[in-house]
């Protein structure tokens, strides 16, 4: 396959599809279950070896075939599989980014006049205090 355009048509473009398309639906998946549902999964399961070793599947199935394309010649034949483990870890790093992120953009925020209503008020994961004040005499 010598022809650039007939390359990014036929292996860049079903790659960007596949990798938004995982990505955005990972990242639905863990707000729906892990944020919204609040069901009992381990987060660094789900936010990391889930998000790493799951775009395996969407690579081998719609896109080691493009791969074998562009007739990758190598002494042993690990050439292909290179490509694909490169395109695998192209999605995995936005994906385990983008949970982190999803983590903080959907954390609570509650608002304390000062540390002492915190029993008051229900858990979030984030708080800030109106008045605090620093014990200067017990460092």
């Amino acid at each position: 396959m010598t022809n650039f355009s007939t390359r990014i048509r036929l292996i860049y473009a079903p790659f960007l599809f596949t990798a938004l398309l995982f990505i955005s639906a990972y990242t639905f998946l863990d707000w729906l279950f892990v944020i919204r549902l609040e069901l009992p999964l381990n987060e660094e399961v789900v936010h990391y070896w889930l998000a790493v070793s799951l775009p395996f599947i969407p690579v081998l199935v719609w896109l080691r075939p493009r791969i074998k394309l562009l007739v990758l010649n190598d002494k042993k034949g690990n050439l292909p599989f290179l490509y694909q483990f490169a395109a695998v870890a192209a999605i995995a790093v936005p994906t385990i980014i983008s949970q982190d992120y999803l983590v903080t953009a959907t954390g609570k925020l509650t608002v304390l006049q000062n540390i002492s209503h915190v029993s008051d008020r229900p858990l979030t994961k984030y708080y800030e205090l109106k008045h605090y004040y620093i014990d200067k005499r017990h460092i």
